[in-house]
């Protein structure tokens, strides 16, 4: 109300991460802005920094498509097992998948995570 404005700043400090602050990929932290009237203290606007690169990492990481046998039980956001592509055991995040309305292969596309 009083025309100030409010940010709230968050720094990648994991060594995996491409988005490492000071990492041989980002040497410079790059700004990332969002607006929005719902947030209203500082603590909302580092909520949604951190979010923010959540999901840029999220983004950076590999993604697979996996073809098999349809399975009606999987939705978005479950982890599955992955082995194959150089993985063994891999726990992965379903991002997308299809589920044929005949016995046919199911395709599901998962992130492996960094690390």
């Amino acid at each position: 109300s009083a025309g100030l404005q409010i940010q709230g700043v968050v720094y990648d400090t994991d060594p995996a991460s491409p988005y490492r602050y000071g990492g041989p990929y980002n040497p410079l932290p790059v700004p990332y802005t969002t607006y929005s009237p719902l947030l209203t203290n500082i603590s909302l606007c580092r909520a949604a920094a951190t979010t923010t690169l959540q999901r840029l990492r999220r983004t950076a990481s590999r993604r697979l498509q996996v073809d098999m046998v349809p399975h009606p039980g999987l939705v978005l956001g479950d982890l599955v097992s992955v082995t194959g592509q150089g993985l063994t055991g891999v726990s992965c995040v379903i991002e997308e998948l299809t589920l044929p309305y005949s016995p046919e292969t199911q395709t599901i596309y998962v992130r492996v995570p960094h690390g």
